[in-house]
């Protein structure tokens, strides 16, 4: 590989890490998106495929489920980091 190659392949790679850089406020909450459903895909897999009688569960059913456990989940993690998050703050500045 020469070294014009080597420079080439450093602008291409500065230049798409700027392009991405630009575009992170389009982009984001597509990858949160897509790491949501990633996670949340086998729990309702496995509440729709669920044999109990009284847990009979549609695709959708099963979906607005996870969703809201997931978001309960994301709720109390925030309400338990914050309030630290805001002492450490205080103490920083004091």
């Amino acid at each position: 590989m020469t070294d014009s190659q080597k420079w080439l392949i450093l602008i291409l790679l500065l230049a798409i890490g700027w392009v991405v850089y630009l575009l992170t406020p389009i982009l984001l909450p597509f990858v949160i998106s897509a790491i949501l459903a990633y996670l949340g895909d086998p729990l309702v897999d496995w509440l729709e495929t669920l044999k109990i009688k009284s847990w009979k569960l549609g695709r959708t059913q099963s979906v607005i489920l996870v969703f809201l456990t997931l978001s309960l989940a994301l709720a109390e993690i925030l309400f338990i980091i914050i309030p630290g998050i805001e002492s450490q703050i205080s103490l920083l500045i004091s």
